[in-house]
């Protein structure tokens, strides 16, 4: 018979992770990156199955790997191999290892993500087959949530906007036209199950008027899209509970206007042909713009508009002309009401506040970031903020920095 003391040992050397269901064991590794989950579901017999709970997908390629293969796989090799070939063979191992291990217990994906250092068109046909995947076919009341963020390219959004396509042009400045994009399938504007939903360098197929069907869609980043600013529009007008909402580099829009849904969060960076934005701030909390100075009359806040958190302003290019501090200051009148302002331009000078700069009266918070001619010039823009109790303000010249606090 054995002593309570050598029971007590065993007990307290029982492996007690591999005593959770899958569901909990493929719920863990999916927090793990998806090759290191693949390995993790080789420790023992009873984590072969694993992996077919992992409910996220993720794989990337890093910007630039690409770059030299082109002679490799399109003009040396027989067999004219995509570029891409780890990323697709990842993805493709990864779904199919999901639906070989998942038995009779099908794990819906709640996260698929991935980037292409350049997409190409030889990848089309196993893309198609991820997202027929992925996307749920039935009745989706059921499915926790889809999160969907496909890059399509990787790189900064001014050098995204740099390779900006005319709407419906089957032909640009690189030879490579709108139609190479690739084409978002229909059925992903119909998935009921969609929470966020990200998308860089493609194209939209858009289904027919009052056949978007995206009721729980909160988060929405659109990135380098090549449609026109009309399919953009009604996209987001098509999202009834969408409150983050992220515009980047999208050269054929010229307006928005967001007036039937409260955002919490709105980013707008270097869409530089967009000349107004209309929204409802009722409960605006968060507010990023990063472009050239904005139109006149660009920023128009409907509703009650409620004390902004936060606001991040970044020009792209530094003002020179008085027509272009107007415009800034009539931008900047309409979040008057921020707590947090970071404003970053190249060059701060005494003229920068000198027109009109507005009034800030319930700022606690301010941030400004750029070069400055004269420690003095810091001075200017703190005379007009009536009620500042934190003020952080940091002006670099050169490799010189300075902070000052009230």
């Amino acid at each position: 018979m054995a002593s309570p003391s050598h029971k007590k040992t065993s007990s307290s050397r029982r492996d007690r992770i591999s005593g959770l269901p899958d569901n909990i064991l493929g719920h863990v590794l999916s927090f793990l990156p998806n090759k290191e989950a693949a390995r993790a579901a080789l420790l023992a017999r009873r984590w072969r199955h694993a992996f077919g709970s992992v409910h996220t997908i993720s794989f990337e390629e890093e910007e630039g790997e690409r770059e030299d293969d082109w002679i490799t796989f399109y003009y040396e090799s027989e067999e004219r191999k995509s570029c891409s070939k780890g990323i697709l063979d990842g993805i493709g191992a990864a779904l199919l290892c999901r639906r070989r291990c998942a038995g009779a217990l099908q794990v819906p994906v709640r996260s698929f993500h991935f980037a292409f250092d350049s997409w190409h068109w030889w990848d089309k046909v196993a893309i198609d087959q991820w997202l027929a995947y992925v996307l749920p076919r039935r009745d989706c009341n059921s499915h926790p949530g889809l999160h969907l963020d496909l890059r399509f390219h990787i790189s900064s959004v001014c050098a995204l906007n740099e390779r900006k396509r005319d709407a419906g042009s089957d032909s640009d400045d690189d030879g490579h036209g709108n139609r190479w994009r690739y084409l978002l399938p229909e059925r992903l504007f119909s998935c009921t199950a969609l929470r966020t939903l990200c998308i860089t360098y493609c194209r939209l197929k858009l289904p027919k008027i009052n056949a978007i069907d995206l009721p729980f869609l909160d988060t929405m980043r659109l990135t380098a899209l090549g449609d026109s600013g009309r399919s953009i529009q009604r996209l987001i007008s098509s999202c009834p509970r969408l409150v983050d909402l992220t515009l980047e580099a999208l050269w054929n829009l010229k307006r928005v206007s967001v007036l039937d849904k409260r955002l919490l969060r709105l980013a707008i960076h270097c869409c530089h042909n967009l000349k107004s934005v209309d929204i409802d701030a009722s409960e605006l909390r968060s507010l990023d713009y990063s472009g050239r100075e904005p139109a006149e009359s660009f920023l128009t806040l409907h509703g009650s508009p409620a004390t902004t958190t936060s606001c991040t302003i970044s020009l792209c290019k530094a003002l020179s002309k008085e027509a272009e501090f107007s415009k800034l200051t009539s931008f900047l009148e309409e979040i008057s009401k921020a707590k947090h302002l970071h404003l970053h331009h190249e060059s701060f000078e005494n003229r920068f506040f000198d027109v009109g700069f507005p009034l800030f009266p319930s700022l606690t918070r301010l941030t400004l970031q750029g070069c400055v001619q004269s420690r003095n010039t810091v001075v200017a823009p703190v005379a007009h903020m009536t009620i500042v109790r934190t003020l952080l303000a940091v002006a670099s010249v050169r490799h010189w920095c300075y902070q000052y606090f009230t």
